[in-house]
């Protein structure tokens, strides 16, 4: 997006590359937000189990 805004400034036009990734950052920015909650997720429910010595849904 800085690229696309200091282009915006400049007067030019985007080239290809920063069109790439302009769309590109999207889905990469939803996966990495997805792929660190669930690593969290996996954490607490491997160590909470320890923690407070209940086992959680599945034995």
């Amino acid at each position: 997006m800085a690229g696309k805004m200091t282009a915006m400034l400049a007067g030019k036009e985007l080239a290809w590359p920063m069109a790439v990734l302009y769309w590109a950052a999207g889905p990469l920015l939803i996966f990495s937000v997805t792929a660190a909650g669930v690593s969290q997720w996996r954490v607490r429910r491997r160590v909470g189990g320890a923690v407070s010595g209940r086992r959680g849904r599945h034995k």
